[in-house]
């Protein structure tokens, strides 16, 4: 069999896919910069009230059809 195709093992942060590691040290980035920007912070919370108020609706209905 060759090796040319086989999938490769993703390389290990402390235990971490490096691919994870580095989304959330992009996440952590982009939080800061966020945190910087109160207009943007201000749209980004009021967002995820939106979201939460969605989900929990969801939540409730299908609790329902259980």
């Amino acid at each position: 069999m060759s090796t040319c195709c086989a999938p490769e093992k993703p390389k290990k942060i402390d235990g971490f896919d490096e691919w994870e590691v580095r989304e959330a040290a992009n996440t952590l980035k982009r939080a800061f910069e966020i945190k910087d920007k109160p207009k943007l912070f201000a749209a980004a919370r009021k967002m995820l009230r939106k979201e939460t108020a969605a989900a929990e609706k969801a939540l409730k209905w299908s609790d329902r059809i259980k």
